[in-house]
């Protein structure tokens, strides 16, 4: 009996463990992979291309604030060089609202690293019913994991097994 246990416990880890794995290497080999050609590209040591890739993106995080923080006067005097520049106001004002267009996503967007964390911590809070099952040694963990694994996408489901796994069932009598 304690091996079928065992097995189930594997098949429903590896289930849901191995694909959020397979996604955050997928993540890293393709982040990787292109900082590495960008490094490539550009005759830098690795260590050259992180100090390099560091002090852009602390540059740009000191323009994006400065963009930030100007007031409506500067950035009407913005449009009006750009305007200048282009010789059309029409391009200059669309040129601000794409900058602000862009900076608003910017300030919006969710990377890669988060979703992988979300996943983590989605897959953990999905199988807390199994946890407490096997550490309070239930005697129908095997039932209590079948149904978090099964029907736990459900919030019936989920909820279901967690009363199960809190629910202290003696085990009967052997005779």
């Amino acid at each position: 009996m304690k091996s079928s246990n065992a097995k189930i416990l594997i098949g429903c880890a590896t289930a849901v463990v191995i694909p959020c794995l397979i996604i955050v290497i997928l993540v890293a080999g393709l982040w990787l992979k292109a900082f590495n050609d960008a490094r490539a590209d550009q005759h830098l040591s690795w260590w050259g291309a992180v100090q390099k890739w560091h002090a852009e993106s602390k540059a740009e995080q000191d323009r994006d604030e400065k963009e930030k923080n100007k007031t409506d006067q500067e950035k009407d005097a913005d449009e009006a060089r750009e305007a200048k520049l282009w010789n059309n106001p029409a391009i200059a004002h669309s040129l601000r609202l794409e900058r602000e267009k862009r900076r608003q996503l910017e300030a919006n967007r969710i990377g890669w690293v988060t979703i992988a964390q979300l996943l983590f911590l989605g897959t953990v809070a999905y199988l807390i019913p199994t946890a407490v099952a096997l550490f309070r040694r239930h005697p129908q963990k095997t039932a209590i994991i079948a149904l978090n694994v099964l029907a736990g996408w459900s919030i019936v489901g989920w909820v279901g097994a967690f009363v199960w796994a809190l629910v202290k069932n003696h085990p009967p009598p052997k005779s």
